[in-house]
């Protein structure tokens, strides 16, 4: 995936670009020892992703699944701030579809020619560039141009992507060795190092979740750090004293682990410290740091201020960065106008994703974060440090003696395990270590080339970010790749101790789930077809998914139908769908609506909504809308306020007992511009006479 490549000509760049022209600001950078390596192969060429593949290959030799592949793949950046503003880019959007991906990106691919492809393929590529790159006249001239663009142009595109990130790591190895700036590092392969220590350390935060079996590896933990240290010292001629730990998970028994590579202090959320402290704090507790003991060792923390980081992540952006830096300020007089002991001057610490809040600022933040920079600039009460600079002047004075085990999100590590999928995950992980367990034991005939392989693939499984896309918390476009990704690392290990991968590793552990809405059908219902609410409780036995309420839609803004009501009787299904205006009397003749009623043997139902001189109907098939075969034509559907039809059992190939999954799309021209719900289905159970009396004794 080409993520590490794209935020390397943005964000990568851009803040330690921008702070170069400020002096006398200082910052600390934390650089993940796995990030660094792939910058690495980006800058020596060795690096390739699929993404790149295609968009190097002319427009003109484009296949028709690399044609697909672009119109789903090419647009995934923040619409709003990458794609809106440039109006070909948009263009394209528009003629694509809102939501096509998959295998529905290959209705639009005759609509695309030559000249769009190329200008789809350098714009993914144009508008990832950061405010620094731009300034490239090459590329500052390609946004000039904004439309058909050459193959000549995509070279440039692509040259000058190289050439961004050969600086990012130069670029932070100057400023730190001019000493603005301090980077830290943080485990190897980013793992949640509490849970390979012992997984069920989890339990210290929510006594009654539900563990996988017990992974407990100390000596991985040990591992990530210790290499971590190395390529930081390989790379930048000096061993790193500061760490992240990732996702700021932090529990007692990490302290000596920690001691023992080198680190000299640690950062974390002030979650872990307000409940370290089990309540004994004060307005300024949060602005100091503590050295945290354990076991004979110490290591100094300090600790995020949580709000203000947050403001900076997901507020400021819906702002003018006048006004943004304004209220950020404002914030920071509060906290200096409340220091109460006045003794030294309070740590306050900022920590953030470096790279994520920038894509949806209107200008990746460059004039939000030149505000911030003048100011601190020209402040006589405030100062800007690193960690290392700060500790070496002002050393803990207060001690914790007792740290609580979590992380910075709920000081728990719900998202990365009790979850069914993640705890599916971190079986199939022990098992995996279990086997290269025993074969560093037992097995004398394996190479070193093969330990190093199996080792490595195990311990890039570990990492945090394949159980962050597992369960409920977070979706993405790239969830089942991600998933396919993590067990082809744990196969790997098999494959290079020469084990038969298991047949648990081959199959998918995330998989397309049910999705409950607010109100399951629970009786029968006997709808008057009219379009409108007849009498009040016509739909009151029925199911009922507002589509507001659901989530993960790609695209935030107005949905064309608002509510869908399902339902039935002993001979019908019935459906009524809500509109966003108050009727449909605005919808055009290019846009239907597609029902699917999947099951082992699907049918799925089109009706367009415009008004028909001979009145409406629905054509019904059996079969998927790339094979099917048309059932009948039927007019027991009526369009007014709201769209309300019936299918008539008789006509379906379903059993009683049986479960169908509902799907609902709004296509204009044909393309797939809305899907409800936008992941999963809405299940209905073909019902039998006595349904209501079970229901109801239920």
């Amino acid at each position: 995936m080409p993520w590490v490549r794209l935020h390397g000509i943005k964000s990568y760049h851009d803040m330690p670009s921008l702070l170069s022209n400020f002096s006398s600001i200082k910052q600390t950078f934390n650089l993940v020892p796995s990030l660094l390596v792939q910058l690495q192969d980006y800058a020596s060429g060795q690096a390739k992703d699929d993404f790149l593949d295609i968009s190097t290959k002319p427009a003109g030799e484009l296949t028709i699944e690399e044609k697909e592949f672009i119109l789903g793949n090419f647009f995934n950046c923040n619409w709003e701030t990458m794609i809106k503003p440039y109006p070909r880019y948009w263009q394209l959007l528009l003629k694509r579809g809102m939501v096509v991906g998959g295998s529905r990106a290959r209705e639009s691919v005759a609509r695309f020619n030559t000249q769009d492809f190329i200008d789809v393929q350098i714009w993914f590529n144009l508008t990832w560039f950061g405010y620094t790159s731009r300034k490239n006249p090459d590329i500052y001239g390609l946004f000039r141009k904004g439309q058909f663009f050459t193959e000549t142009d995509k070279g440039i595109v692509l040259d000058a992507q190289q050439e961004v990130i050969k600086e990012v790591i130069p670029l932070y190895a100057r400023l730190a060795e001019e000493k603005q700036i301090e980077i830290t590092t943080s485990p190897f392969y980013h793992p949640i190092l509490p849970l390979l220590i012992d997984s069920d350390f989890a339990r210290r935060a929510i006594p009654e979740v539900r563990l996988p079996q017990r992974f407990q590896y100390p000596e991985d933990a040990l591992w990530h750090l210790t290499e971590a240290m190395s390529l930081h010292e390989k790379i930048f001629g000096r061993r790193p004293r500061g760490l992240w730990p990732s996702e700021g998970s932090v529990c007692p028994e990490l302290i000596p682990i920690m001691s023992e590579v080198g680190i000299k202090w640690a950062a974390t959320d002030e979650g872990i410290l307000f409940h370290s402290l089990a309540g004994k704090y004060n307005s300024d507790t949060l602005f100091y740091p503590y050295a945290v003991e354990y076991g004979g060792a110490k290591v100094n923390m300090v600790f995020r201020d949580h709000g203000l980081s947050d403001l900076l992540g997901f507020v400021y952006y819906r702002n003018q960065p006048h006004q943004a830096a304004e209220d950020f300020f404002s914030h920071l007089h509060n906290i200096r106008n409340n220091w109460q002991s006045g003794k030294k001057p309070l740590l306050l610490n900022i920590i953030l994703d470096g790279e994520n809040p920038w894509e949806h600022y209107s200008d990746g933040g460059e004039a939000f974060l030149t505000e911030v920079y003048n100011r601190f600039s020209k402040s006589a009460n405030f100062k800007t440090t690193t960690v290392s600079d700060y500790l070496e002047e002002f050393p803990p004075t207060e001690s914790i003696a007792n740290l609580y085990t979590g992380s910075w999100i709920n000081h728990n590590f719900d998202i990365w395990i009790g979850g069914v999928e993640e705890n599916a995950g971190w079986d199939l992980l022990g098992q995996t270590r279990a086997v290269l367990t025993r074969s560093l034991k037992e097995r004398r005939d394996l190479s070193d080339e093969a330990l190093r392989t199996a080792r490595e693939a195990l311990h890039a499984a570990e990492g945090s970010d394949w159980f962050w896309w597992y369960g409920e918390h977070f979706s993405s476009a790239y969830s089942f790749e991600f998933d396919r990704l993590f067990r082809e690392y744990l196969s790997q290990v098999y494959r290079a101790l020469g084990e038969e991968v298991p047949e648990s590793l081959k199959s998918p552990i995330k998989r397309l789930k049910k999705v409950v809405p607010p109100i399951e059908p629970r009786g029968f219902i006997h709808p008057v077809l009219d379009g409108r609410l007849t009498q009040f409780y016509e739909w009151s036995g029925a199911g009922y998914f507002e589509i507001k309420t659901a989530g993960g839609a790609m695209y935030q803004g107005r949905e064309k139908i608002t509510a869908i009501y399902y339902g039935f009787d002993v001979d019908n299904l019935y459906f009524r769908l809500e509109a966003d205006q108050a009727d449909f009397s605005g919808w055009s003749q290019d846009q239907e609506i597609y029902l699917y009623l999947l099951n082992s043997r699907p049918y799925f139902l089109i009706l367009s909504p415009a008004a028909k001189a001979d009145g409406f109907y629905y054509r019904l098939y059996k079969g998927k809308p790339d094979n099917h075969v048309l059932v009948g034509e039927f007019k027991s559907v009526h369009i007014y306020k709201f769209v309300e039809l019936a299918v008539s059992f008789k006509y379906l190939g379903f059993n009683v007992g049986d479960e169908i999954r509902l799907v609902v799309e709004v296509r204009d021209k044909g393309l797939v511009q809305e899907r409800y719900p936008s992941v999963g289905y809405l299940a209905i159970i073909v019902p039998d006479e006595n349904f209501e009396q079970i229901h109801w004794q239920v």
